[in-house]
């Protein structure tokens, strides 16, 4: 895990999670794997919003942020939504 960056650098994962908000969708893309990697917990939220976006690339990016795999993710909204 590189969650040291929350203390280390608390600024770094702030300025991160904020950029998730860009309208270009490569940027998006690049800070999810980003924060996938430093491992943060702050983004977990905001990585779980990212699952259900309009872009299929950008859903697998967050469930690779996340560790699951986009498969495993549809299960289980679908399993938990009641759908």
């Amino acid at each position: 895990s590189h969650a040291f960056f929350d203390i280390a650098f608390p600024e770094v994962v702030s300025h991160l999670i904020r950029a998730l908000k860009d309208e270009d969708e490569n940027l998006r893309k690049n800070v999810i794997d980003v924060l996938g990697y430093i491992d943060s917990p702050k983004a977990v939220p905001h990585l779980i919003r990212f699952l259900r976006d309009k872009n299929e690339a950008i859903r697998e990016k967050a469930a690779e942020a996340l560790g699951v795999s986009q498969p495993t993710i549809a299960r289980r909204l679908k399993k938990y939504s009641g759908r």
